[in-house]
């Protein structure tokens, strides 16, 4: 995908329902979302927390000005699918109270810019599929 302007058409060849989570970069993209699709902040799912910033940097001062809105990890959560730090890293454990987390970056630019399976990402959780 060349730009975001691409976004209507490459969303045209994806099957299922899509759940955006809103970026600190991210514009208004509704009116490319089909009536099943949606955009959460984050969101608890199978013990699956999704969010754009990832727990460790959620208590950083020097982002606070990229994500104003921050969310806590629930108790719930099994591991934590996240974004925002583009290549730094791919996977992380967070340290959340009193346990250790799994944390996967699944942003596109460590992930190879391809559309992946939450068990892709799980078999794989340093990076792209082709450095397996």
């Amino acid at each position: 995908m060349s730009n975001w302007r691409d976004w209507a058409g490459f969303r045209k060849r994806l099957n299922g329902k899509i759940i955006l989570v809103r970026g600190n970069h991210d514009r208004k993209l509704d009116t490319w979302l089909l009536p099943q699709d949606k955009w959460v902040d984050c969101m608890l799912e199978d013990g699956v927390f999704f969010a754009h910033v990832p727990p460790a940097y959620r208590d950083q001062e020097r982002y606070a000005h990229d994500m104003p809105v921050t969310h806590a990890v629930p108790k719930e959560a099994k591991m934590v699918f996240c974004g925002h730090v583009h290549d730094r890293w791919a996977y992380t454990e967070a340290y959340i109270d009193d346990r250790v987390v799994p944390c996967y970056n699944v942003g596109v630019d460590v992930r190879g810019y391809v559309p992946l399976t939450m068990e892709e990402i799980l078999t794989n959780p340093h990076g792209r599929l082709d450095k397996v």
